[in-house]
């Protein structure tokens, strides 16, 4: 867990600068969708009567208001846009030149518009392949062992199982994605040679990048699990369960925007200036 705890050790310094640049796109997030939302819609999914089959589900895993506001997964999307920008901007002007400039780095933030652009497009896509399974194999485990109705335990056993081996794939896949930015903006390199970078440090470092990534993913996939949980018991709590959810996709974001340009200049072998006693 070499990269987590060097992530840490820089959080340490920046957290609540990090966090002052996630929040909007937390707070959003927060109202629309459950925190790693492929897990933690299992207690809901489990007191569940799925008459209407893959809708029921998909309605579970992104969430009520997602899908029936069109227009919402795009202004996510931008929010996460800007929000990374931001960011990376930051971090990479702390690392760089070894000082926290938040100004500059806000007007700044075009400069990574195109490469983290190109990211959150391939991510897009991958997630919505990766939805559509998990959705589809939930549904279809749920006609066999349980048919129509609400779920038995067995049901939601195999549910689980299979969007947690779901979710792993995933984050093995998406790992290698964290150097590219860094290298497209930092170096220069076109898309394809980045890509092709990119896999070459990930293969030297696979399981500790993975591992790290997956970290960030299953403390708050956790903590969003026991919420989901306590929702299936307590009434009224509308406002405290979205404070909660706001508060650990906020969590997440700035973890993975630390994780990923301390692990990118960390295993790159890029010369950091900022502050060398967190090492």
């Amino acid at each position: 867990m070499q990269y987590v705890r060097e992530t840490f050790l820089y959080l340490k310094h920046v957290f609540f600068k990090l966090g002052l640049i996630c929040l909007p796109a937390a707070v959003a997030l927060g109202f629309c969708i459950r925190p790693v939302s492929a897990v933690t819609f299992l207690p809901a999914y489990a007191n569940e009567n799925v008459s209407r089959g893959f809708s029921d589900i998909l309605r579970l895993v992104a969430g009520e208001y997602t899908l029936k506001y069109v227009v919402l997964p795009l202004i996510l999307a931008i929010l996460l846009l800007l929000t990374f920008c931001f960011m990376f901007s930051f971090i990479e002007k702390h690392f760089r030149i070894g000082r926290t400039m938040f100004k500059k780095s806000f007007f700044e933030i075009n400069n990574y518009f195109i490469p983290v652009f190109k990211i959150i497009l391939i991510l897009s896509g991958v997630l919505l392949v990766f939805y559509a399974l998990a959705v589809s194999g939930v549904t279809l485990q749920h006609y066999i062992f349980s048919g129509e109705g609400t779920p038995n335990a067995g049901s939601v056993v195999v549910a689980a199982l299979w969007t947690a081996a779901l979710s792993a794939v995933l984050v093995w896949l998406c790992s290698p994605l964290i150097f590219m930015v860094p290298l497209m903006q930092i170096y220069g390199y076109t898309f394809m040679d980045a890509f092709r970078s990119s896999l070459s440090y990930y293969g030297n470092h696979s399981v500790k990048i993975t591992l790290g990534l997956g970290f960030g993913f299953l403390v708050v996939g956790a903590a969003g699990l026991i919420v989901a949980i306590l929702d299936q018991f307590i009434q009224n709590w509308y406002w405290v369960q979205t404070t909660i959810h706001i508060a650990l996709h906020w969590l997440l974001l700035i973890y993975i925007g630390a994780y990923s340009m301390v692990t990118a200049f960390s295993v790159t072998g890029m010369e950091r200036k900022d502050n060398r006693r967190y090492y």
